[in-house]
């Protein structure tokens, strides 16, 4: 219990200082009707990923609707499947976000991976596995990172006690 409550401090202090920052990542299953006076015509589904913190935005993205196309009524049935909080720099690798597309989710723009940007690429299933497991998946190699490096930027902007750095120590690991 301990080590949980220190382990959340340090991420908290990692967060107030810019060293991580999170991102929310949504799965979603959207199922597609068509259909007329007579019923169903057509049934689809489809695999819907949105990367972003604007929840007002991923709520109205998401709302169920209806909709009129040359005598047919289309609707969408969204589903959340799983959702995750990821790290920045998880989801920029994960989906092979650039850093400006990071900047600008960060900023307030959420990101819409739908079917078409899905097709050939295994998005939405890889969001269930660790991030080892999915570089070991892709034979990517982890990115080396340097812990005192990190730990010298804090400590720079805050005053560092012994158990503090401690708390710290052990967050950056648990991230990696």
């Amino acid at each position: 219990m301990k080590e949980k409550e220190d382990y959340k401090k340090g991420e908290s202090l990692l967060e107030r200082c810019d060293v991580i920052q999170k991102i929310g990542v949504y799965c979603y299953e959207v199922e597609i009707s068509c259909h007329n006076m007579d019923g169903v015509i057509s049934e689809k589904t489809e695999e819907l990923i949105i990367i972003g913190n604007n929840k007002e935005s991923i709520d109205e993205s998401t709302e169920d609707s209806d909709s009129e196309e040359m005598g047919y009524l289309k609707s969408k049935e969204y589903t959340l499947k799983k959702s995750f909080v990821m790290i920045s720099d998880e989801v920029m690798e994960r989906f092979g976000l650039s850093k400006s597309k990071i900047d600008e989710i960060l900023g307030g723009v959420n990101l819409e991976l739908d079917n078409w940007d899905l097709r050939g690429k295994e998005y939405f299933s890889d969001c269930y596995i660790s991030i080892q497991e999915l570089r070991e998946k892709r034979r990517v190699d982890s990115e080396p990172f340097d812990a005192e490096e990190i730990i010298s930027k804090i400590a720079s902007e805050y005053t560092l006690t012994p158990k503090r750095k401690k708390s710290l120590i052990k967050s950056i690991e648990k991230l990696v």
